[in-house]
């Protein structure tokens, strides 16, 4: 008998093992295998068996021991380049990151907006940055792309083979004879041509000028139907008959294996879905008398909402699966992209490839690079996985405000805290979650740090220590503002376990698995630059960018000698001196920042106006709070520890920078489950 985690471990094995001529391939991960996963963890977290695993584990073991044994892959070799001529060194995918190409195309079938050309490569910030008025458009960047593989043609009779080319150019060569050229004059070219039964080599080549449609498509043409070159019929090797023949076998089985597994494990995740659907209906319909009940129907909506966010998660990355995205010329989205590139081409280090020393430290924060890396490594050159797993974690941030609120008031108010999290996280939160921004990653961090610390608070533990040490040390690592929260979380915390056996060591645990992932940013720095930099040395920048002197304003350097001694730079001096030769212009430029922090925009921002939802959350957050110290006496310090890490935030942003929306949602994210705690409030005395 297989026990629970080697059951499910079978089980996520068969989406993750890379195989061919399936519905599923393994890694990198497709929207099926993401479906896939998606169900096996669905039924792993309520506990449930999920017969079959030793079946899914073989075939899926055998599938690709089949795959490995018979050479090649299905499809075209296709090898892209930066320049309007097929010519020079060719682009790397995250993909296919040691091959000698840049990818291997399934379907020579390209339009804009539907199934766009794998172009990622021109979100390279190093080389495609361009901002500067004269500099080309990024969005129409010329490039070239050939393409080469073994046709396999079953019989001898005459085909039409067509190209595709609007606006650009197009070569198709069969067994080295050209025998289609599309051009601008003549972009859509055919040819009848009898071949013989067996294989035959294929090779495109495909030349798109600056500002071209970007539309390519090559292959044949039946009964007037466009039928590109694609995997089914093409390989990156040519097979003899026996291998043809283990192929089409195991394609035949593996096929009927991969919608059964889907099937089966749609059909356990739906038994799940309507027994919680049913533990819900009977709480409403019939009433939660005791606590027990309550947590029970508390636990049973959060698993059909993150079914539905799952759901909708997926809705909203599946068209990413197949789309480019162009990132902004100097924008925070292209620089984290290219680092991502750069984390999986040249290694952990991030170093650009240069020798240990040459590189910068980190300038921007640091660890959301790695985790768009993560993504192109599990989900490959596509953005379906990052804009997935960000809009998922949506659905993350608003379960752990409403733990936290639950945790503060009981287990009553579920209903309205799950409610005011959803929707604070699905108005403010999901927008920003549809780019590639660290905040996408910080605020679900964030609130998960502040969930486990209040968790830490009132069920001490040694694994819950280390697990809050580990989600602080992440979210210090995304964001370093958090740190100013640390020394005055850890000692709420100290003094909260003062009764408990486990405080010196849970504090102690917590901090050392903080500070020790923290600590890679500066080993990081000290080992690819030489720099002493414990933390991102953007600061200076940005601190001078929220704090910019008046015109006119003559800065002494009086103290330059100190500054130097203190190893404080330009940018952040320059902020220091302005305190200082103008105490009341730099205090009322703070305090019109505060004010748009709260979301008065207008103080900071004129035309900006104001937030209705950020003025009405930090103002019912007060509310909330007030009624959860004095009112309905709850846990005091336990309560504090949500407020504290908001007013941490609020007071780093208004120092620094409130550069838009996405800066100041982190603060009014903690203050949720104060605003919940008002709202259940006010409906219970409403009613």
């Amino acid at each position: 008998m297989l026990g629970f985690r080697v059951t499910v471990l079978l089980w996520l094995l068969y989406f993750l093992l890379p195989s061919e001529r399936g519905v599923i391939d393994g890694v990198p991960l497709g929207r099926v295998e993401t479906i896939g996963v998606l169900l096996v963890l669905w039924i792993a977290a309520h506990r449930g068996r999920i017969p079959g695993a030793r079946t899914a584990a073989t075939l899926a073991v055998l599938a690709s021991v089949a795959a490995a044994a018979v050479p090649g892959e299905r499809g075209l070799t296709a090898r892209y380049f930066a320049t309007e001529s097929p010519s020079g060194p060719f682009e790397r995918s995250t993909e296919y990151r040691g091959a000698g190409f840049t990818r291997i195309d399934a379907r020579l079938d390209f339009a804009r907006g539907t199934h766009d050309l794998p172009l990622a490569f021109f979100n390279d910030h190093t080389r495609f940055n361009f901002m500067q008025m004269g500099q080309p458009d990024r969005r129409g960047l010329a490039f070239a792309v050939t393409w080469t593989a073994w046709l396999h043609v079953a019989d001898h009779r005459a085909r039409r083979y067509y190209l595709h080319a609007p606006g650009s150019s197009a070569q198709l060569s069969i067994d080295a004879t050209p025998i289609l050229t599309a051009t601008s004059a003549s972009p859509a070219p055919t040819l009848d041509l009898a071949l013989a039964e067996g294989w035959h080599r294929v090779h495109i080549t495909f030349s798109s000028p600056y500002q071209a449609p970007r539309e390519f498509s090559a292959g044949e043409i039946e009964n007037g139907v466009r039928m590109p070159f694609d995997a089914a019929r093409t390989r990156t090797e040519r097979i003899d008959e026996r291998s043809m023949a283990l192929a089409s076998v195991v394609g035949a089985v593996k096929h009927t294996a991969d919608w059964a597994a889907l099937a089966w494990l749609s059909a356990l995740s739906a038994l799940i879905l309507l027994r919680r659907a049913g533990e819900v209906w009977s709480a409403v319909a019939f009433g939660a008398a005791t606590d027990t009940q309550r947590a029970g129907a508390y636990t049973a909506a959060v698993a059909l909402f993150m079914a539905a966010a799952a759901t909708e998660a997926i809705r909203f990355a599946w068209p990413w699966a197949e789309r480019l995205r162009i990132m902004v010329a100097g924008d925070d989205t292209m620089v984290y992209e290219g680092y991502a590139r750069d984390i999986l081409f040249n290694g952990i280090l991030m170093n650009g490839g240069l020798p240990p020393g040459a590189a910068e430290p980190f300038y921007f924060q640091a660890f959301y690079p790695y985790f768009l890396a993560a993504t192109h490594a599990l989900f490959g050159d596509s953005f379906f996985g990052a804009l997935f797993l960000q809009r998922l974690f949506v659905a993350v941030t608003a379960v752990a405000l409403t733990r936290i609120a639950i945790r503060l008031r009981g287990v009553d108010g579920w209903p309205v805290a799950l409610a005011v999290s959803t929707l604070f996280g699905y108005w403010k939160l999901a927008p920003i979650s549809a780019d590639l921004l660290s905040e996408s990653l910080y605020v679900p961090l964030l609130a998960v740090w502040a969930w486990l610390s209040v968790e830490l608070a009132t069920r001490p533990s040694i694994g819950l220590a280390a697990w809050t040490g580990l989600a602080g040390g992440l979210t210090a690592m995304t964001r370093t503002t958090i740190l100013l929260a640390w020394p005055m979380v850890w000692s709420l915390l100290f003094a909260k376990l003062r009764t408990s056996p486990f405080r010196t060591s849970a504090i102690a645990i917590l901090a050392a698995v903080s500070l020790a992932l923290f600590s890679l940013i500066g080993i990081r720095n000290a080992v690819a630059s030489h720099q002493f930099a414990l933390t991102p040395t953007g600061l200076g920048v940005t601190l001078r960018g929220g704090n910019e002197p008046p015109p006119g304003l003559t800065l002494s350097r009086s103290r330059v000698a100190l500054y130097e001694r203190l190893g404080v730079g330009g940018y952040t001096a320059d902020v220091i001196e302005y305190a200082i030769a103008a105490p009341r212009a730099f205090a009322a430029n703070t305090v019109r920042k505060a004010l748009f922090v709260l979301g008065f925009y207008e103080a900071w921002m004129p035309g900006w106006g104001y937030s209705p939802v950020y003025v009405a959350t930090w103002i019912s957050a007060l509310g909330g709070a007030w009624l959860l110290w004095f009112r309905l006496r709850g846990d005091t310090l336990t309560a504090w520890l949500p407020a504290v890490m908001a007013l941490t935030q609020f007071v780093a942003i208004v120092i620094v920078y409130p550069r838009g929306e996405r800066l100041i949602v982190p603060i009014h994210t903690l203050l949720i489950p104060y605003s919940a705690i008002m709202a259940d409030w006010l409906w219970r005395w409403r009613r």
